[in-house]
């Protein structure tokens, strides 16, 4: 077992000193980019499905925004590991609070 392992690796590492360009010997996989929200096709938004932490972030947006009191208006830091939905999360609570109410009513 121990030579196999040996052969496998000394083979991979040959094919690695013997590449000509980065692509002969390393392969990267097809990936779907995150959420864009400055390009957004398709109401994609609303394919967003809300969870409880979500409905946690909104409700601190809407009690912040609806405040009457101008100096406990306050910005939001969303924080999160790449393709947690940050992005989606924040396009849906845009299309709530900026768009037209007929455009919500579907979400």
């Amino acid at each position: 077992m121990r030579e196999y392992f040996k052969t496998v690796i000394t083979s991979n590492f040959l094919k690695i000193i013997m590449a000509k360009r980065y692509s002969d010997a390393i392969r990267i996989r097809e990936t779907k980019s995150a959420y864009n929200i400055q390009t957004e096709e398709n109401n994609e938004w609303k394919n967003f499905i809300p969870n409880e932490q979500f409905n946690e972030i909104l409700q601190k947006v809407l009690n912040s925004v609806s405040n009457k009191v101008v100096d406990e208006h306050r910005s939001f830091w969303l924080e999160g590991t790449y393709g947690t939905g940050k992005s989606h999360a924040i396009a849906v609570i845009k299309h709530l609070l900026c768009d037209p109410i007929q455009k919500r009513l579907i979400y």
